[in-house]
């Protein structure tokens, strides 16, 4: 059975634990085996969401249940999400936003999927800022971008 999608720290008291994830392959991951999957946008609707959610209970966690995102509502409407499988090559490394709902893909071929995923965080980042989860972007900790909006 696949697992659901979550978002990393997110029950870890943080509002914002870390910056972005960087998954570097360690063999080749060209077909899915597995794979690192992520839903690509879905940083800007959970963002959102999380900032929503905070300024209505004060709190961060999803709920006290300890249910996945994927049940969550009430706040923002987050979409379900089907994260994708990142396909890379041995040494590529693909850079993820800390919002981008993730999960693992289940291996089904003999191969081992190895994987080396690495939380970032920025100088300039805040892991108890109620603030950066209502900027996408913030211009400290993401040098040279501008948000969407």
């Amino acid at each position: 059975k696949e697992a659901a999608w979550h978002v990393d720290g997110m029950r870890d008291g943080m509002v914002n634990p870390f910056t972005v994830l960087v998954c570097v392959a360690l063999n080749d991951q060209t077909n899915d085996i597995g794979n690192f999957r992520a839903a690509t946008g879905s940083h800007i609707p959970v963002a959102k969401a999380t900032a929503d959610f905070y300024r209505e209970t004060g709190r961060f966690e999803n709920d006290a249940e300890g249910l996945s995102f994927q049940s969550w509502t009430g706040f923002s409407a987050i979409p379900r999400f089907e994260p994708k499988p990142v396909l890379l090559r041995p040494g590529d490394a693909a850079i993820v936003h800390s919002k981008v709902a993730h999960r693992r893909g289940h291996n089904t071929s003999p191969d081992v999927r190895y994987l080396a995923i690495f939380r970032v965080r920025a100088a300039a980042h805040d892991p108890w800022s109620s603030d950066q989860i209502s900027q996408l972007f913030p211009a400290a900790l993401y040098p040279g971008l501008t948000s969407p909006e």
